[in-house]
């Protein structure tokens, strides 16, 4: 069924929601209408019969005191109305036991592909929107330290520009034009490849996991130009705020090389316990690391960047990686699930098959069926769930783990077990009362919560017999049985036997949910592939920036008899001190983004585990750490080669 007015609405919007939606809800006033409409035909019938009826009575008594109640016409009409008497009461009977009509409509959103898919792109836009605001604040830190070392290297030309009668703007406007032509260029070329290279590779990833038709790669331009907008007025912005505080320099001062920025006590120093053990050089790199605000800033913030983006990669891969063996191997106990024909009792072809100890371990029949499940607001959601009401209710926890963080359950007579994902999006918690409704019935009972467990996979409602019986008014029967085998001979042991009809393996589930989480690896190895660029562009630019400012301190150095591990170890300290600083605070924001990506990456119909495992943080140093020491040997070639006699020339 298609609604005229949702052609052209974004099916993932709530746009579109909120026209089907509407659109279900007047389908069904007017097929109430309609059904209602016929029930008042059906008794106008019905009426009109009676009447009818009632008149050929009288009729028919008429004629038997004309002719006699022996007459045979008089016996023939009196058993044809007799028959139409009961014909009459019996479509009485039957209009009456008509309740009103009940329709089911489920629309694109709850079919379980589209959902999962939806959630998939609603995870991509998630990380989308953090993405841009981590790379702009690098920009904007890499465009103010590149900026900032340019202008200082040509002060002299700016105090010349001045002394020769240069207005601040048309001075101004020469920076200006650079960073603004290098921004455009860079970010045309980005918005190319970003548009042409980026969707694509996600498209594939994903379809791996579902059947998807070409993608139809284009420039969205209203996307692009955003983005170079922004990044043009952040360069633009940074860099003529640098020039400005140079030009309110007096021209004489700028004819002159820039004096070197005064040291300063650092907090450090107050604790004197502890700056009294460190030696020379470290006492210098502790002072080195705080003498240049702005290039401590950009380390800094640019390693809490690529280390965040990390810890939230290695998280995501964790908890795609290990969630389908928490369910099937923690939670959920049994390996087989039989199926057989609803019964109050088990059939002796299916107690020999599952009671056959030498491949089964244990089994426990059940009951299981679809139920609708809302909360009592009128705007509530409601989900379509699995139902579980083992005959046994003592035994399910052989085979079901009743759990969450704080305690463990037990189905109990009275119990009411719930999942945790559906119990989160109904916002339920114990002792909330929730509606629940059979596909078979008309009317919802009202159950009351009584607790929550963990379940990543699929959402459960577990119920005793009694309970299901009294809350429902309908008769319990069995239709699965959840069975732990000893070996792999259970499955064909099990699917041999007549009686079962089908047999469903966990393991081929496990499988199948490990293989789909393929697209979430190809999100993981982008995020490691940008956090990996983030740092080396942040690292590299400031060790390189940090090392041609101070050509003149190393060959003092060298003059001074240091050796070449002395000399890179005073050098690149600085930069491994920063490094770890920022390290240290990425992997705390990290662990705050990954708790709010995780949310975003889960559906309805499975969620991942949030928690987060040592190993998450130490992958994450370990990479920070390898991309510090990588930059760290590069740059040993351009410290070898400064020239000592030529850096300590006079400047002037």
């Amino acid at each position: 069924m298609q609604f005229k007015n949702t052609h052209q609405l974004n099916s993932f919007s709530s746009a579109y929601e909120d026209a089907v939606t509407a659109d279900i809800a007047s389908l069904k006033k007017f097929s109430t209408q309609q059904a209602q409409k016929q029930y008042a035909t059906k008794e106008d019938k019905l009426a009109t019969a009676q009447r009818e009826l009632t008149e050929q009575q009288e009729q028919l008594t008429l004629l038997s005191s004309q002719l006699g109640a022996d007459n045979p016409q008089v016996v023939t009409l009196s058993q044809q109305l007799a028959t139409a008497s009961t014909e009459l009461t019996t479509a009485q009977a039957q209009l009456a036991t008509i309740q009103q009509p009940q329709w089911y409509f489920e629309a694109r959103s709850q079919s379980q592909g589209f959902a999962i898919i939806k959630a998939d792109a609603k995870s991509m836009k998630s990380l989308a929107a953090i993405f841009p605001v981590i790379f702009f604040l690098v920009a904007a830190l890499v465009a103010l330290t590149s900026m900032t070392r340019m202008i200082d290297e040509e002060r002299t030309l700016i105090g010349t520009f001045q002394s020769l009668g240069y207005s601040d703007g048309k001075i101004a406007s020469r920076y200006l034009s650079y960073s603004i032509s290098s921004t455009l260029i860079g970010s045309v070329l980005g918005v190319i490849a970003g548009f042409l290279t980026m969707p694509k590779m996600i498209w594939i990833a994903y379809s791996t996991q579902y059947s998807l038709p070409e993608i139809d790669l284009a420039i969205h331009w209203t996307y692009a130009l955003l983005a170079v907008v922004v990044m043009v007025v952040i360069t633009s912005l940074v860099t003529a705020w640098t020039v400005r505080k140079t030009l309110q320099g007096v021209t004489a001062e700028l004819l002159v090389p820039k004096a070197p920025v005064a040291g300063k006590r650092i907090f450090l120093e107050r604790l004197t316990f502890l700056w009294r053990r460190l030696s020379f050089s470290q006492k210098v790199t502790q002072r080195n690391i705080f003498l240049d605000k702005k290039r401590m800033l950009m380390t800094v913030l640019g390693v809490i960047g690529s280390t965040t983006l990390l810890v939230t990669a290695f998280g995501l891969q964790n908890s795609a990686s290990q969630f389908p063996k928490k369910q099937y191997q923690e939670l959920t106990k049994y390996n087989l699930v039989a199926f057989f024909p609803a019964t109050t009792q088990l059939t002796t072809g299916e107690n020999a098959a599952l009671g056959d100890t030498q491949v089964i371990a244990k089994f426990l029949p059940v009951h299981t069926e679809a139920i609708e499940v809302s909360g009592t607001q009128k705007d509530s959601q409601s989900y379509f769930i699995n139902l579980v009401v083992p005959q046994k209710p003592e035994d399910l926890g052989a085979f079901v783990t009743l759990k969450n963080k704080q305690k463990t359950f037990s189905l109990t007579k009275s119990a009411v077990l719930l999942t945790k994902n559906v119990a989160e999006r109904l916002h339920l918690k114990v002792g909330d009362t929730f509606s629940g409704k059979l596909l078979s019935q008309y009317t919802p009972a009202q159950l009351t919560l009584k607790g929550i467990v963990d379940n990543y996979h699929l959402n459960y409602l577990y119920l005793s017999p009694q309970l299901y019986q009294e809350t429902f008014q309908t008769d319990f029967s069995l239709n699965q049985a959840l069975v732990i085998g000893k070996n792999q001979t259970a499955l064909p042991s099990l699917q041999q036997q007549a009686d079962i009809t089908n047999v469903e393996e966990t393991q081929t589930t496990m499988e199948r949910l490990i293989k789909n989480m393929a697209s979430i690896r190809f999100v993981v190895v982008i995020l490691i592939a940008l956090a990996s660029m983030l740092t080396i562009v942040v690292l590299y630019n400031v060790t390189n920036i940090n090392i041609a400012e101070r050509t003149r301190e190393i060959a003092t150095l060298k003059v001074l008899g240091f050796t070449d591990g002395e000399t890179y170890s005073y050098v690149f300290r600085e930069t491994i001190g920063l490094a770890v600083m920022g390290t240290i605070l990425g992997l705390l924001t990290g662990g705050v983004l990954f708790q709010q990506i995780i949310r975003s990456f889960g559906t309805e119909y499975y969620v991942f585990d949030a928690s987060m495992t040592p190993l998450t943080f130490i992958y994450a140093m370990l990479t920070s750490a390898i991309f510090t020491l990588i930059i760290n040997l590069l740059m040993i070639p351009k410290i070898k080669k400064i020239d000592m006699l030529t850096s300590l020339k006079s400047m002037e």
